[in-house]
């Protein structure tokens, strides 16, 4: 099939598919007219293209028969070139005596098949895959073998992309996307996010965390604080919520002993007489070994008596006083 125009390759608009035998032409829009030249030409050749009456000609007479012709290039969407298509076949259309088309209307969708009762035909065709599943259980399966690994082109993703631009969804097709989509992979959450954690830890292995060794600013620490200052302010049930989750709670003992070990600080305590200096793990031990009560020490530690039976102790770290909650 001869291709004419070619300058017009990748234009949009109307074109005209001619018999140079008998005459007879097809009317179609294209938003790019060599690839809609491809489509009818592998379609025809093949013996699978769409309007039976071309197709029979085609065999008839030959490939080298038809030419494909543009007839008028229309910038814009979609509707602009559908306009300048409808007043073509108006024109033209004659219930394929001279023109190809099987129907005098545009159709958005491609080319319906040929019936003289388009409506009921249609109702038939309803009623065959009413109730009956698109895609079996294996064919899915099937299709998602063959998809995996595909990877869709940057090309293909913004054609995507643009076709989607101010396109609204009905409130039914909403509903019916969320319906579909409730509760699903929902089971697969936690392998999901598990996957995503190691994928990152893999990334940062080997390289130091940004902050490391960062000490921040005074105007830094200030607006941190000024920022957690706000949020506690603009949310008052989260400062309850953090004020009372501990309350009334009772630790058992052996937490308070381990807190208790952890927060022990060394004690030195000086003999004033002979300055022999003695280390105790904790002022538990100094009081255990010189029998010295533990107010006595604190005293010392705090400068309210300037020794206690001839002792003199120091803390070798500052030290905290543990509260029993």
């Amino acid at each position: 099939m001869e291709y004419s125009n070619e300058e017009y390759s990748l234009k949009s608009g109307v074109y005209k598919i001619t018999n140079k035998i008998n005459g007879r032409i097809y009317i179609g829009s294209a938003k790019e007219f060599r690839r809609r030249y491809n489509q009818h030409r592998i379609g025809l050749i093949k013996k699978k293209h769409k309007n039976k009456f071309l197709q029979a000609d085609f065999d008839k007479c030959g490939e080298d028969a038809f030419v494909f012709e543009v007839i008028e290039v229309v910038e814009g969407p979609q509707e602009n070139r559908l306009l300048v298509e409808q007043s073509y076949i108006k024109k033209y259309y004659d219930d394929q005596d001279q023109c190809y088309n099987l129907s005098p209307y545009v159709n958005k969708r491609g080319a319906k098949c040929w019936s003289y009762n388009p409506e009921k035909t249609l109702e038939k065709f309803r009623a065959t895959v009413k109730g009956r599943p698109m895609w079996t259980a294996e064919e899915k399966i099937a299709i998602s073998e063959r998809l995996r690994g595909h990877k869709v082109s940057e090309v293909t993703r913004q054609k995507l992309r643009s076709a989607m631009i101010g396109k609204k969804l009905s409130e039914e097709t909403k509903r019916k996307i969320a319906e579909s989509n409730k509760g699903k992979h929902r089971e697969n959450l936690a392998l999901t996010h598990k996957k995503a954690i190691e994928a990152a830890a893999i990334a940062r292995k080997g390289r130091p965390a940004w902050n490391k060794g960062r000490k921040c600013t005074e105007q830094e620490k200030k607006e941190m604080s000024d920022r957690q200052k706000s949020y506690y302010l603009a949310n008052p049930e989260k400062i309850q919520k953090l004020m009372g989750w501990n309350k009334g709670k009772k630790q058992s003992e052996e937490t308070i002993n381990k807190r208790s070990r952890s927060l022990s600080k060394s004690i030195k305590a000086i003999e004033l007489k002979t300055l022999i200096e003695t280390i105790f793990d904790s002022i538990s031990a100094a009081i255990a070994t010189l029998k010295i009560s533990e107010t006595s020490i604190y005293r010392n530690l705090d400068g309210k008596a300037e020794s206690v039976k001839g002792y003199k102790f120091e803390m070798l770290v500052p030290r905290r006083k543990i509260r029993k909650i």
